[in-house]
């Protein structure tokens, strides 16, 4: 539904942009002379396009998973404050919404300079969350300059659990242990969206402790079962599959020290080797989605499209990765074109066991149909 509303919104954006377009204060009109004889003139004032701007740009901050018009969104808040500081050069929230966009695309450089001036401008001195992503620019290199501005966050939202989530990577990187996992606490106490990053942070914190290996570990499990439910929920973006990744390799690290400590304690052994074992099976499920990615681009060969065998793996991948449906859309396109190809039909009897009887008597139909 917000895909939707998103989409409509940019058609409008556009046909405001290119009827020309966005009024300044005083009612001036950038691109498009004023009163223009037969021109109909699509209008929209500067607060509005900045805050529609915003909008789609907070959009794309927050969410998990990019939407598949992420690329509209951007260039629609990107077309809009550039039309914007058309008419307003010095527009500093203009600007400011530039520096997010240029963030979102990984440009920290270009984004600092202009985040920075509009906190240090009165119209951007009291944004909680302007100053918080001026502490996530600051906080790898100038980790002390980033708790300003993440305490200054705090002061004016306390029950934000970005700022607090903020100053708890800072104290990280200061060493200072029990600032961090009491910032961490409190930024997965105000969580509203069951961030995996919080958890990793306060094992994190708690690893600058003495002996807090098994809170630490089940803060990085907890950050394990998150993201694992985000790779159920979302099968074909990978990139959760690396944060995974990330947070074993933190519960690995956790464990080693641990046992480095209690070699002879049994409990630490066991651990130990079930995150290996954990670990390893993750790293091959990784693997397949690799493998799903080559056979989708070989097929994008036209030499290859419809090579039995090649349809046969993507099938069997998908499997693999927990996408049933997906491999039963395969096998079935499969079939259609080689009826009699056994080892398509040998896959979809092995996934039948685990589907719903409705779907397995829905698939027995079209097999007898097209055995006919």
């Amino acid at each position: 539904m917000q895909s939707r509303s998103t989409a409509i919104w940019v058609a409008l954006l556009a046909a405001c942009l290119v009827g020309g377009v966005v009024r300044g204060a005083k009612g001036q009109t950038g691109n498009a002379p004023p009163g223009e004889p037969g021109m109909a003139q699509a209008t929209m004032s500067v607060d509005s396009a900045l805050a529609k701007a915003e909008e789609l740009i907070h959009e794309l901050e927050q969410s998990y998973v990019l939407p598949e018009d992420s690329e509209d969104r951007y260039a629609a808040a990107a077309k809009l404050s550039n039309t914007v500081l058309e008419v307003e050069p010095l527009n500093v929230r203009a600007r400011y919404l530039q520096g997010r966009l240029a963030n979102l695309r990984g440009r920290p450089r270009e984004a600092l300079p202009l985040i920075e001036a509009y906190v240090n401008d009165p119209l951007g001195a009291s944004d909680w969350y302007a100053r918080t992503l001026l502490g996530d620019l600051y906080v790898v290199s100038y980790p002390q300059h980033a708790i300003t501005q993440f305490r200054d966050a705090v002061r004016l939202a306390p029950e934000e659990a970005g700022p607090h989530a903020g100053l708890a990577r800072a104290y990280v990187k200061l060493s200072n242990g029990e600032e961090a996992v009491d910032n961490a606490r409190q930024a997965i106490r105000f969580d509203k969206q069951d961030r995996a990053a919080y958890h990793k942070t306060l094992a994190e914190a708690l690893l600058l402790l003495d002996d807090r290996f098994d809170e630490a570990a089940r803060a990085i499990l907890e950050a394990i079962r998150i993201t694992e439910r985000r790779v159920r929920e979302n099968p074909g973006e990978t990139h959760f599959l690396t944060e995974l990744k990330g947070y074993y390799d933190l519960l690995v690290s956790c464990r080693s020290q641990q046992f480095a400590l209690y070699p002879d304690r049994a409990d630490v052994v066991v651990e130990v080797i079930r995150t290996a074992l954990d670990q390893a099976d993750l790293d091959r499920l990784i693997a397949y989605h690799g493998a799903l990615q080559t056979v989708e681009l070989a097929r994008a060969n036209e030499a290859m499209a419809d090579a039995p065998d090649l349809i046969l793996e993507e099938a069997r991948l998908n499997r693999l990765v927990g996408r049933d449906a997906r491999a039963i859309e395969v096998l079935e396109t499969l079939l259609e074109k080689s009826p009699s190809y056994q080892p398509a039909r040998d896959l979809l009897e092995a996934i039948r066991p685990t589907m719903p009887p409705e779907t397995k008597a829905a698939l027995s139909s079209g097999s007898s149909g097209r055995d006919g």
